[in-house]
């Protein structure tokens, strides 16, 4: 008899040690190097060729389901939204956004990044930051979900003159 109970014993610890194994979080896959570069390589050209009048790149980064928030302004949902933001931009500027940082795994990443825009004269218009979130899809490619920039200089001061003059 206690050669039963000793396997009946055994084989219930299995069996908790199989449950309470197998309800271990998995762990996330890390972020590599190569994604990493994959991801500075995307930003890149999408300045690049914004720069010489392409804006494609820049849109092929984002998801279908984007989210785009941009200062002053309301926040865009999906691509058709941000694409016709974007073909709205005035042309003959010079923009630069540039990857500072990335934090995540192999499955989501905060990259965060500077940006400048400069006007056709070569004169900074704008600088700030930003901060893009990447996501791998289901087919295992990386896109932006979600985009946020800011500008570092101030609002300019509101032109007050036709409040004055209406008193």
């Amino acid at each position: 008899m206690d050669t039963l109970k000793h396997y009946q014993f055994t084989i219930y610890a299995i069996i908790v040690g199989l449950i309470v194994g197998s309800c271990q979080p998995a762990e996330s896959p890390k972020l590599t190097d190569g994604d990493k570069k994959y991801m500075e390589m995307m930003t890149t050209d999408a300045y690049e060729s914004w720069n010489v009048g392409d804006r494609e790149p820049y849109l092929a980064r984002y998801s279908d389901d984007v989210v785009y928030m941009f200062p002053n302004g309301e926040t865009l949902e999906g691509k058709d939204n941000v694409r016709e933001y974007v073909m709205s931009y005035p042309k003959g500027l010079t923009v630069k956004f540039p990857a500072v940082e990335f934090i995540g795994n192999g499955d989501v990443v905060n990259l965060r990044g500077v940006y400048t825009i400069h006007n056709s004269e070569g004169t900074l218009i704008n600088k700030g930051k930003y901060l893009n979130v990447w996501q791998r899809n289901a087919s295992g490619k990386w896109e932006v979900t979600h985009d946020i920039f800011n500008s570092d200089l101030p609002l300019p001061e509101p032109d007050t003159t036709k409040i004055e003059e209406e008193m």
